[in-house]
């Protein structure tokens, strides 16, 4: 009997998306101008997507960024807080 109910982890999300609109990994590298094996090694979890292409991914899917990445804002906070500073008008 499985007793574990964890949601699935980002690699198997992005695979379910990505099948779902029938796209495949070359098509989904070249909508992102990334190369063909890093959706591979995304979805394997060998490696994992950045901000940048954690937010392309949700356009892409059409899901909310929270929906393909639980701990979102925990692993990128630091990476929100920089980027949240340089876009914020410097205060006068």
């Amino acid at each position: 009997m499985n007793t574990t109910n964890k949601e699935p982890k980002i690699n198997n999300r992005l695979r379910q998306c990505r099948k779902a609109l029938r796209y495949t990994q070359k098509d989904v590298a070249y909508i992102l101008k990334v190369g063909p094996g890093v959706i591979s090694k995304w979805e394997r979890e060998i490696t994992h997507p950045t901000l940048t292409n954690v937010l392309k991914l949700s356009y892409v899917y059409n899901r909310l960024v929270d929906y393909l990445y639980d701990d979102f804002s925990r692993t990128f906070r630091h990476e929100i807080k920089q980027r949240r500073m340089e876009l914020l008008p410097p205060n006068e």
